[in-house]
């Protein structure tokens, strides 16, 4: 790593663009999303998510203001929802790679002001729960997810729980993650959140998938 990187300013922002070419470059045609919740737990947001059709994979981002306070806490809660993900951390904190990213991640590189390669290779799925992925889509989604994996429910009285508990003891992982990911690629991401926010922001690479009209519409 040259001088000059460490001496140079490194916030989040820098770094997620970073992480953004660095997806598309790996991902080709994946939808690209921003602060992507993991699961049911809308305070676990990844910083930068490349949804593909089978898995999600996501991209932590430690600036120079930030701190590895949660590191410890993110790293089982990322891993329930994304397949792989990799930390991109400033290199004027070099202690990120050596004592605080978990073990299971991996790891983005930075040299000569790029992203030069991404080793320590992630473990693939490793802590992917079921549970966690079923709670990144909406009820509506829920229901159109059942149709597709021909899990029996009631459209009108069925609730997100019993859903999610029917399609997660009936149906096996990797079906659930490659359904729940195309539900996802799906999903208008223009329109505000279920909670009333606003409108997610997606980074669309090229060639990615494109928002396609619900089946409820």
């Amino acid at each position: 790593m040259s001088t000059d990187t460490l001496t140079e300013v490194w916030p989040a922002a820098r770094l997620t663009d970073m992480a953004v070419e660095w997806l598309r470059g790996h991902y080709p045609g994946a939808l690209i999303i921003p602060e992507f919740v993991c699961g049911a737990m809308g305070n676990a947001r990844v910083d930068v998510a490349a949804i593909m059709p089978d898995g999600i994979h996501g991209v932590e981002v430690k600036g120079d203001g930030d701190t590895h306070a949660r590191l410890p806490s993110q790293g089982p809660l990322f891993s329930a929802v994304c397949s792989t993900v990799h930390l991109i951390w400033t290199p004027n904190k070099p202690d990120y790679n050596t004592k605080h990213c978990p073990p299971y991640w991996g790891r983005l590189h930075i040299n000569e002001g790029q992203v030069t390669s991404a080793y320590y290779d992630c473990w693939r799925d490793c802590l992917l729960s079921p549970y966690q992925l079923l709670g990144t889509i909406w009820r509506k989604e829920m229901k159109r997810l059942c149709v597709r994996l021909r899990v029996s429910h009631d459209p009108k009285r069925s609730t997100v729980a019993q859903m999610t508990r029917d399609i997660a003891d009936n149906i096996p992982l990797k079906e659930i993650r490659n359904g729940v990911c195309e539900i996802l690629r799906e999903r208008d991401w223009s329109q505000p959140t279920m909670n009333g926010g606003e409108p997610r922001r997606i980074l669309q690479a090229a060639g990615s998938a494109t928002a396609q009209p619900s089946e409820d519409s």
